[in-house]
């Protein structure tokens, strides 16, 4: 991004002016409002001498670039190194980041408005206002609030179209239906891999039917390390994507992904965030992030 400044000081622009958090006033045709309450912000941050960091807010995760910083002729000259597109399941809304490099951006302050020409994608000017590192704290409230809902194990939790506990959350070898007497399909790890699954009491409170194995989203994260999963439908010997739960039903799920040995033996953190549709015709088709949804999030 490149921004300008103007500072009517005597003895021209120094550090100090720059120093600290200044948040963009609009996204395309959003304004900071309107995005704030969506959880969604971005802000420059100036530190020190000469790093500047470009941090954007979504609910409760954070993207952060790194970058460097100088004064010349009373403008501020930034550059960010090019980040590579990156798969990022675990961010709700938000599935890949990437950024193009910033090359000798110029930014002008007035006051407490800098002014960006030539940073965003379309070329747009980019106005930000200086704020408070108190204020940039209540906004990182806020928006973590619009985040994933922390839940415990055997806690059961109510949206308006689901009933849901998590009644275990670990590492397993195989994956079996909740009967196993007679003939059964199971699902077995690959070599040098572990499940890990959570399996989820589910109560379809809605109207009409839904396919949980489609329309919910499950993803983990184990020790920063982000897995893609998927969800079954469990009932007898059955396993399955594709099973419909009818209205006011009652089924087991279980929500899993693969995870390297060397990852799950090492015995960090690990948690699962599971996504339910909050409108009912979005309970019997395909997952899109763009559907406003319930978030969940439960840690081992």
């Amino acid at each position: 991004f490149s921004t300008m400044l103007l500072v009517g000081c005597s003895g021209g622009l120094k550090s100090s002016d720059v120093d600290g958090y200044w948040v963009v006033q609009s996204s395309g045709d959003s304004s900071f409002e309107e995005m704030l309450d969506k959880g969604i912000f971005t802000t420059y941050c100036f530190e020190g001498e000469d790093t500047f960091k470009l941090i954007g807010r979504v609910q409760d995760t954070t993207l952060e670039r790194e970058g460097t910083y100088k004064i010349e002729n009373n403008k501020v000259i930034i550059n960010v190194p090019e980040i590579p597109s990156e798969q990022t399941d675990d961010l709700g809304p938000i599935k890949s980041v990437s950024g193009k490099a910033i090359e000798n951006g110029e930014i002008t302050i007035d006051g407490d408005t800098l002014t960006a020409k030539g940073v965003s994608t379309d070329g747009s000017e980019i106005i930000a206002k200086k704020i408070t590192s108190e204020q940039y704290e209540e906004y990182v409230a806020k928006a973590e609030a619009l985040g994933p809902k922390e839940i415990k194990l055997g806690e059961q939790v109510e949206t308006d179209l689901a009933s849901i506990k998590v009644d275990s959350f670990g590492y397993q070898t195989e994956i079996d239906p909740p009967d196993t007497s007679g003939y059964y399909r199971y699902y077995e790890s690959t070599s040098g891999t572990k499940f890990l699954l959570a399996k989820i009491t589910y109560t379809n409170k809605g109207t009409d039917y839904s396919i949980p194995g489609y329309a919910f989203n499950a993803s983990f994260n184990v020790d920063g390390n982000n897995y893609s999963g998927e969800i079954l439908f469990a009932a007898d010997s059955t396993l399955g994507q594709s099973y419909r739960v009818e209205a006011k039903e009652t089924r087991m799920l279980y929500a899993y992904c693969s995870v390297p040995n060397a990852v799950a033996d090492a015995g960090g953190t690990a948690k699962m965030t599971l996504s339910i549709p909050k409108e009912q015709q979005c309970m019997s088709t395909y997952y899109q992030a763009s559907f406003p949804s319930d978030r969940f999030v439960i840690t081992k």
